[in-house]
């Protein structure tokens, strides 16, 4: 048997979650098989979708004229008429920013980031913040200034069982997009009908999100309902490594910013005796400016009669002699209390 196991993801391409099932669970299962249970709705299939309230701009992140090098033009747009458009949101879990004219609402986690733009004198931010639920219907499109939107929206199964299983293997993608398109999540739920529809789906672009694949291993007792909770601890695990790498950053921080301040009070204790030394032997005008009273041979022949120099050459010390501008450099950084 092999030890291999497949890493989960936050999405599979169909081949791809073929064979996270055949490596992590020991079942001999292939792509025909998943677009059957895709065909037979036991298993939810997503595509990735960024567009606005006029088109839908790029598929699986591949910009829609562009799809598989072809240079044909290619359009997919929303359809807004008699039930063909549905957002429903609640604003109090949006992030809202008020504008002159607007009220901008944003939501992002990890399977969408939506935007969407409405006039101010019908939603004001403090409307918005009282409202649990808000729905936005073709009825009401109009009064939409903008939408973005940017993640994975599902397909129906129902879309997928017209076609032979086998043919859209050979052939690899539906002729025609999908018409209608969900992204259904706890905030919010976006429902899309596609209107002007000339762009294939490749199944290359087909993906399954990986809680959806864990709900259809759930359905055939592959796994039981404590598969849930296991991953749920090995997140809070994983959260709580995170954490404690940071705590250990940050002591690292707070003990190199210790040691700096340590070091520089063991810095200036020392400038401090060097200074009393200073004033002890020569006077506080020695003391406080040292440098004309060192030679220094790249200044000027002014420091080869000073006090402090004479008394190193006297007692063969001169190599330990630092220059006067380093003498003054330490003295200048202290101050002697008298």
């Amino acid at each position: 048997m092999s030890n291999q196991k497949f890493l989960p993801k936050k999405s599979y391409s169909l081949e791809d979650a073929a064979k996270y099932i055949s490596l992590n669970h020991q079942i001999n299962i292939s792509v025909r098989d998943l677009l059957e249970y895709i065909q037979n709705g036991e298993l939810n299939a997503s595509v990735y979708l960024s567009g606005n309230k006029v088109n839908i701009d790029y598929v699986n992140r591949k910009e829609v004229n562009f799809i598989k090098n072809s240079d044909k033009y290619r359009e997919l747009r929303p359809y807004y008429s008699e039930c063909s458009l549905y957002f429903r949101l609640n604003p109090q879990k949006f992030e809202i920013q008020e504008h002159e004219d607007c009220s901008w609402l944003h939501k992002k986690d990890s399977f969408l980031d939506f935007y969407i733009c409405l006039p101010k004198k019908s939603y004001s931010i403090e409307s918005l913040r009282k409202t649990e639920r808000l729905s936005i219907y073709d009825g009401n499109v109009g009064k939409v200034e903008a939408i973005d939107f940017e993640g994975y929206f599902q397909i129906s199964g129902a879309e997928l069982n017209s076609f032979n299983v086998d043919y859209l293997i050979d052939k690899g993608f539906l002729e025609s997009f999908p018409k209608y398109m969900m992204a259904i999540y706890k905030d919010i739920i976006c429902f899309l009908y596609i209107d002007k529809n000339k762009t294939p789906l490749y199944l290359d672009d087909i993906c399954i999100l990986h809680e959806h694949l864990i709900d259809f291993l759930k359905l055939f007792s592959v796994i039981d309902t404590g598969y849930a909770q296991i991953e749920e601890v090995q997140n809070l695990k994983n959260q709580l490594d995170f954490k404690d790498k940071q705590i250990d950053e940050l002591k690292e921080q707070i003990e190199s910013s210790r040691n700096i301040k340590v070091s520089t009070a063991s810095e200036n204790k020392k400038n401090e005796f060097i200074k009393a030394l200073l004033q002890i032997k020569y006077g506080a005008a020695v003391a406080e400016n040292p440098r004309p009273h060192v030679y220094d041979p790249n200044d000027s022949d002014k420091g080869k009669d000073g006090v402090i120099q004479k008394d190193f050459e006297l007692s063969g010390l001169t190599k330990h002699l630092p220059s006067g501008k380093t003498l003054k450099n330490w003295v200048s950084s202290v101050e002697l209390d008298n």
